[in-house]
């Protein structure tokens, strides 16, 4: 059996999920979809789990990329919720609120540990995110003045 780190595990599984959403969007990251994924520790943070996948399961979709990333995100972050308090399957939301919120189903002390779990991938995603954003190919005129000939030395 191999070990695997905590952090290099949950950077794998980030890149997966952030590698599927930009096939999704044909190569690349829209703006609001950056913007969300960056924010999603935050969101953890202020809003804690339950408002927080209460979210993710309500935005999620198959409509257009932004629907579809929360979906992925949500299917990654259920995942890792299940893996954690040993579910054998993936429920709807309201299957989801009746085990998290079932104190003889899932303990305080369960809840927090997943909490951690999830904010260290949520991380992740960030990361890989801002990554993916500063590497992205930048059009001309983008904003940044042209210094002109001599390289705007006066």
């Amino acid at each position: 059996m191999t070990l695997v780190r905590l952090d290099t595990g949950l950077a794998r599984k980030a890149s997966v999920i952030l590698d599927g959403i930009r096939r999704d969007g044909e190569g690349s990251l829209s703006p609001e979809i950056i913007t969300r994924l960056k924010g999603l520790p935050a969101l953890l943070l202020t809003s804690g789990l339950p408002a927080t996948m209460a979210f993710f399961y309500a935005e999620a979709g198959t409509t257009d990329p932004l629907s579809r990333a929360y979906e992925a995100v949500r299917v990654a972050l259920v995942d890792e919720i299940a893996g954690e308090l040993g579910w054998d399957d993936r429920p709807d939301a309201l299957g989801f609120f009746e085990r998290i919120g079932d104190p003889e189903r899932t303990a305080a002390a369960d809840l927090a540990r997943v909490t951690g779990r999830l904010e260290k991938f949520a991380e992740w995603l960030r990361r890989l995110t801002e990554a993916l954003d500063h590497s992205a190919p930048r059009p001309v005129g983008d904003g940044v003045p042209d210094p002109g000939p001599g390289g705007g030395d006066g």
